[in-house]
């Protein structure tokens, strides 16, 4: 599954999960895809920020070190 930021013309924004990259652009080529907004089927992916882990996180005050 694969989760998609989208947008239609009228700047509404949303998302919607597919089961593939293949099947977003199946459903969106039928018109299928539509904003829940305003029922536009004028709709593009958006630009989605890539999910990023943290770095190192300091131990709570008062825990034992962890070597």
């Amino acid at each position: 599954m694969i989760k998609y930021a989208l947008g239609c013309a009228e700047g509404h924004a949303f998302e919607s999960w597919f089961p593939d990259s293949a099947a977003y652009d199946k459903q969106r080529k039928r018109g299928f895809v539509v904003c829940p907004e305003c029922g536009s089927a004028k709709v593009d992916k958006a630009i989605m920020a890539p999910a990023v882990l943290g770095g190192e996180r300091a131990a709570p005050e008062g825990s034992p070190e962890i070597l």
